[in-house]
């Protein structure tokens, strides 16, 4: 891989034009850096003791990689690496070359550089031929020094054991560049561009099951989420709760997506609706314009809406006694309202005691106060449709949705009907023809689909037009046909054979044949779960029946089986009526030894569920959102967020100003200086008076007790730490604190005989929460995996004490 990257540097070294030359170096040094610093991650995972927070945040920023990250990284790992595992590990990132400049200061200053001039500023002349020189010989300088740390073209460090990466650095044989990783339904993929002068296509490639993402504890997206967004070159904050694209092949749509921008940039316009029958994509469409509005590629002149609440309208909600069925479409719009009010605090019981017009008003007079007004809110209400079918209910809904729109927040509705609201209009029909055959395209290459790869265009447009230009249709028929290996003309005739519900039913057996038995008998679990169904609970159910969740996956991607809401590294699921009803028929043809299995498995998830649910109540989930009220605080979580820590600290202090009772807010504070920097005298102050405001905040208990861990302070520590337990804290977490604090205060100590000491402490608090320790929920495997790795590295330490 070397060799490449000599290569196009050559190239780029021929070029005469010194805008154009440097242009060229930027994407050879961050494809150089980026690559590297998945190596290094690797290496350090493998060989060093990791600072899981900070291991853990790496990992989360690298999803979307700055160009100040990887330097972040290198400069973080390389004295650990140094110490622990190899003295001499890249010699020449803190060491000065001959011209008396370390590497890791002048790629510094080419970060600075980048974001000043070349990403968000002027670059004249000067410049161009001053940085074309400095990047040229910063690239040349890197591949010297990270010689041992690029990889082969097969993804291994040769002079690490043949390390095999678990993140790709290649693809097809070429120079990479990353653009992000993504999670879709919990698999991880890759999405970058190949780093060439002559085709830097996009590209895709998913990564496997164990990578580096998996592994890393990835901080899970759900509920509202703040972000930094750039909107007309001016940074905005957004707090959202926005699922991901349905699809990567979004196609076509520009006059439905001019009409909603026009739409949401207009200041007299309070509502929209998106219209049109089944499978034309409406929701697709939806999730694209939001998606584009958090990416920054969808520019307002005025109307920015700061807080955006995505809701997908159901007729049923999951509660804590199972599925409840709604007699009237009212209860659903209060939810939604809710739903929105909770983006900025938790719900108390005076928000359930309320409906209709009241809670309207209630919710805008409470938006009001935090100076948040209607043209700031986005509501987006999905599938209205299953909300109302009689003339009445239509009544109810378009009086509750004219006053939500007037008096709270402007609103996206879609629906296959066209809803009687005085609404903006957007019909969604079929794709153009030419929209047709792009997406024919498109998914046959993704699928593999050779007879439509194989077909000329005046065929794929035939095609196209038989299945109507219906997205979700040409998505069905490319994946029946790859999968079946049938011709296209015997996919046609058994699609136009069937009624649309035949056509689902004949689907739905074709994939039921080609499942295994593992892929089965998760889809039986799942219909007879009486709970939603998100990602935790498919992961259960997996670990139930012993399948990978990437291998249901492929047989839950065959075919129309489920609607879902996907968030990344977080989804729900809704498994179709339909499909359903033929889980269920096929459920009673298994023997009653088999029934049994599969409801003794349910029932299992469905403690899991119960579980997880009370526990997240015990953990406080919307705690973020209670620290994060003020405008200050939203700015320190997006500084922090994005490893500015000073700013963040800067904004912490302005907010603790501003939000003075607010012990949620003290206790991120706290949490912030106390892994992310060396200020722990100033965390403690922090913990402390966070619990003073709040007693029975949990977090801010074992927040304190951390606080004092890290000064050194174990009396104090265990007392909150204990404090925490008999509040809810499990006996497991508990006894693991404890240990990490002795261990870490033993790595301190001098004095060899209370260096033992304290490491056989250590030892004991280990022992204590690994007897203690129940595997229910995903934070009991967190657990139980923090507690192999420190029972592993304590009895390490007492080993090499008893020869010193």
């Amino acid at each position: 891989m070397i060799d490449q990257y000599h290569n196009i540097l050559n190239k780029v070294n021929g070029i005469e034009n010194k805008f154009e030359q440097a242009n060229f170096l930027t994407p050879i040094i961050r494809s150089i850096l980026q690559i590297t610093t998945i190596s290094i991650l690797e290496i350090a995972k493998k060989n060093i003791e990791l600072d899981q927070i900070r291991y853990e945040d790496f990992l989360t920023r690298l999803t979307k990689p700055s160009d100040g990250l990887p330097w972040e990284i290198i400069d973080y790992l390389v004295p650990k690496i140094r110490s622990e595992y190899e003295t001499e590990f890249l010699r020449g990132w803190f060491e000065k070359s001959s011209n008396n400049e370390s590497l890791s200061k002048r790629v510094s200053e080419w970060v600075q550089l980048r974001n000043k001039r070349f990403g968000h500023g002027v670059t004249d002349i000067s410049v161009a031929e001053e940085w074309s020189n400095k990047m040229y010989d910063l690239a040349q300088s890197m591949l010297i020094t990270f010689k041992n740390i690029i990889p082969s073209l097969d993804n291994k460090l040769v002079k690490y054991q043949d390390l095999k990466l678990t993140v790709p650095t290649s693809f097809n044989g070429n120079l990479i560049i990353f653009s992000e990783f993504v999670s879709r339904k919990s698999i991880w993929k890759l999405k970058g561009q190949y780093l060439s002068l002559d085709d830097a296509s996009e590209f895709t490639k998913d990564l496997e099951s164990d990578n580096l993402f998996t592994s890393g504890n990835i901080k899970v997206k759900k509920d509202f989420d703040l972000i930094e967004v750039l909107n007309n070159g001016k940074n905005e904050i957004i707090c959202h709760n926005i699922p991901i694209r349905q699809t990567d092949m979004f196609e076509g749509r520009k006059e439905e997506l001019d009409k909603v921008h026009e739409w949401l940039i207009d200041g007299d316009a309070r509502l929209c609706l998106i219209y049109g029958d089944g499978g034309y994509g409406k929701t697709t469409l939806v999730l694209e314009i939001l998606n584009k509005i958090i990416e920054s590629n969808f520019d307002f002149s005025k109307n920015f809406p700061q807080y955006i609440c995505f809701y997908s309208a159901k007729m049923t909600k999951w509660t804590e006694d199972g599925l409840v069925y709604f007699r009237s479409i009212n209860p659903i719009i209060d939810d939604s309202i809710r739903e929105l009010v909770r983006s900025q605090t938790r719900l108390e019981k005076e928000w359930f005691t309320i409906d209709g017009r009241a809670l309207i008003d209630k919710a805008s007079a409470f938006f009001k106060r935090a100076n948040i007004g209607r043209d700031d809110i986005l509501l987006v209400i999905d599938n209205t449709e299953t909300l109302a079918t009689s003339p009445e209910e239509i009544r109810e809904l378009t009086e509750s949705l004219t006053k939500i729109s007037k008096f709270l927040a402007r609103v996206i509705v879609t629906s296959r009907r066209r809803e009687d609201i005085a609404a903006e209009p957007v019909l969604i029909q079929g794709l153009t023809e030419i929209e047709g055959v792009n997406l024919l395209n498109r998914l046959a290459s993704e699928y593999n689909a050779k007879p439509l790869i194989q077909a000329g265009e005046s065929r794929l447009r035939k095609v196209s037009n038989e299945l109507m230009n219906k997205p979700l249709l040409i998505e069905a028929f490319i994946k029946y046909i790859s999968l079946s290996n049938s011709s296209i003309d015997d996919a046609i005739e058994k699609y136009f054979s069937h009624s649309d519900e035949e056509l689902l039913e004949f689907l739905y057996e074709d994939a039921w044949q080609r499942m295994n038995d593992l892929q089965k008998k998760v889809f039986l679990v799942l219909v007879n779960i009486n709970y939603e169904i998100d990602n935790d609970v498919i992961s259960r159910a997996c670990q139930l029946i012993r399948i990978n969740i990437g291998e249901f996956n492929k047989a839950l991607e065959e075919t129309h089986f489920a609607t879902i809401l996907d968030y990344g590294t977080s989804y729900t699921l809704e498994i179709v009526s339909l499909a359903n009803r033929f889980f269920l028929k096929k459920f009673i043809n298994y023997s009653e030894l088999i029934q049994s299995e599969i409801k003794s498995y349910a029932q299992e998830v469905e403690v899991y569920v119960k579980e997880k649910e009370k526990v997240e109540k015990e953990f406080k989930r919307d705690r973020v959102t209670e620290a994060f009220r003020s405008q200050f605080a939203k700015l320190a979580k997006v500084y922090a967020d994005k490893g500015e820590i000073d700013d963040a600290i800067s904004m912490y202090r302005l907010a603790i100003q501003d939000d003075p009772l607010n012990s949620y807010l003290y206790d991120r504070f706290a949490w912030l200086l106390l892994n992310r920097t060396q200020n722990f005298i100033y965390a403690l102050e922090l913990s402390q008076k966070a619990v003073e405001l709040d007693g029975n905040n949990i977090d801010a208990i074992v927040g304190l007790a951390l606080a004092y861990y890290r000064n050194d302070d174990l009396e104090n520590g265990d007392y909150y730490i204990d404090i925490a337990m008999n509040k809810g804290r499990t006996k497991a977490f508990c006894f693991l604190r404890k240990a990490i604090a002795r261990y870490h205060l033993a790595n301190k100590e001098l004095d060899l005989e209370r260096k033992a000491a304290l490491y056989r402490d250590s030892l004991e608090q280990i022992k204590t929460a690994q007897k203690s320790l129940e595997i229910k929920l995903g934070y009991d495997a967190k657990n139980k995996e923090a507690i192999g790795y420190y029972h592993e590295l304590i009895l390490k330490k007492i080993n090499i004490l008893r020869f010193s």
